[in-house]
């Protein structure tokens, strides 16, 4: 009778049996509740969901903003502007929530002008709690969505989600439905300036102290990839995971994986390749903290 080893994180697992050296082996995630099984190269996972499993992927940077004016800026990303359909994924770890004199922890922004076009904000608790979240899309809020009472913890990893499906829009954390939204419109210039780790209207007054990884962004409706996006937790190969004729991300920024976690510079792995990719701005940096 054989018997599943537990791990209760990829660096426990990694470090007793990597997927290199264990092709076949078959294991347990206290963590992420999934069965994972070392191909020779990645694991892949499986839970009892009836999802697709997608490989995970070496995932060795993030990026790291200060929460005074830190950001990656990703410029005009298309997949945002006059957009009917759009999906977004990324994983992101709260360092502390800055208090900033009123709290709001911007960590996903777009503008231009004086307008808001799309911003993702966590409401400060206490230095170490967020309880409330705001998305709100289609200038200064006009379609806007609250999530409350969501106990979020500084140092732990979330993957957050948002889908819009025509007039329909969905954020998820940790593949959990947290908001919605039924009357969502279009916008333009949603797409404007975006940045990652701040907002880019109030002199970067609302900037978060973050761990960003895993940005992806696609201009398709990618609702019935959600359980693959999410992957039980495990960041996966986006490549080839919806978009354009199955091509994946229009933009997809690894933060550093692809950039041997050094210079300035986020290279896009998503369909625009030549296009969006990020730039480190004001300090913000490289980390070997990922997910786990």
């Amino acid at each position: 009778m054989s018997t599943l080893t537990s791990y209760a994180s990829a660096a426990a697992r990694d470090a007793a049996a990597p997927a290199s050296s264990n092709s076949g082996l078959c294991i347990f995630r206290s963590d992420t509740k999934a069965i994972e099984v070392s191909d020779g190269s990645v694991w892949l996972a499986y839970n009892n969901d009836g999802a697709t499993s997608v490989s995970g992927i070496s995932n060795t940077n993030s990026v790291l903003t200060d929460g005074t004016n830190d950001y990656v800026a990703a410029g005009n990303v298309a997949a945002f502007n006059s957009a009917t359909n759009f999906a977004m994924s990324f994983y992101v770890n709260f360092q502390t929530f800055v208090s900033n004199g009123s709290g709001y922890n911007i960590f996903v922004a777009s503008g231009t002008g004086s307008a808001n076009r799309f911003i993702i904000n966590a409401v400060r608790a206490t230095d170490s709690t967020c309880n409330n979240m705001e998305v709100y899309y289609l200038d200064s809020g006009g379609a806007s969505m609250t999530a409350t009472s969501l106990g979020l913890s500084s140092g732990t990893w979330y993957h957050m989600a948002l889908y819009k499906s025509g007039s329909n829009m969905d954020f998820y954390i940790d593949n959990v439905l947290k908001m919605s939204r039924t009357n969502a419109g279009t916008d333009s210039a949603a797409g404007s300036n975006l940045r990652v780790g701040s907002d880019n209207l109030y002199n970067n007054a609302y900037s978060s102290n973050i761990l960003v990884d895993e940005f992806a962004v696609w201009s398709t409706d990618e609702t019935s990839n959600r359980a693959a996006i999410y992957n039980n937790k495990v960041p996966a190969d986006l490549s080839s995971l919806g978009g354009t004729s199955g091509n994946g991300p229009d933009v997809w920024l690894r933060m550093g994986d692809n950039d041997s976690g050094t210079g300035s510079t986020v290279t896009n792995q998503g369909q625009s390749s030549t296009t969006n990719d990020g730039t480190l701005t004001n300090g913000a940096s490289f980390s070997t903290t990922v997910p786990s």
